[in-house]
């Protein structure tokens, strides 16, 4: 699905994403259930849903990855806060539809799913060229640079 290079980057999504998603519904279940102290930003009676986080930070994301143009370091840390930023948003996908909708919607749970496992593909399953019929391992040597060919 990616490639070989970019396979770490797609783990650290993966992971950011898997950790960032279960915190927000541990934080969630423990808020309602008054285990926790309500952490929840209010503004003017109306509740900042953790969705608008979510949008900010892949907004955030998007605008260093296309006006910094970062370093490996960079883009790796770039990697992990945009794995928070799909988790938190697609945590709430449900109320993308329903607007006025209950944050236990099962239609979350399935998007979230659903990007995990394409996630999950990407950080760890065959890469498209291979998984083709016909694929012979003797192309991949032939499609790397060799070390000592330079430009």
């Amino acid at each position: 699905m990616v490639s070989s290079h970019a396979r770490p980057l797609a783990r650290l999504v993966f992971l950011s994403f898997t950790l960032t998603f279960v915190a927000a519904r541990v934080v969630s279940l423990l808020t309602t259930r008054h285990h926790m102290p309500n952490i929840y930003l209010h503004v003017r009676g109306t509740h900042v849903h953790h969705l608008n986080y979510g949008i900010f930070l892949l907004a955030g994301v998007g605008s260093y990855l296309l006006f910094r143009l970062p370093s490996a370091r960079g883009l790796g840390r770039a990697a992990i806060v945009y794995g928070m930023g799909l988790a938190l948003t697609f945590d709430e996908f449900g109320m993308w539809l329903h607007l006025d909708g209950d944050y236990w919607q099962r239609i979350s749970y399935d998007a979230v799913i659903i990007l995990a496992a394409l996630l999950g593909l990407a950080s760890f399953g065959p890469s498209l060229h291979r998984a083709s019929p016909g694929y012979d391992e003797a192309c991949d040597s032939t499609m790397e640079p060799s070390p000592s060919s330079s430009p």
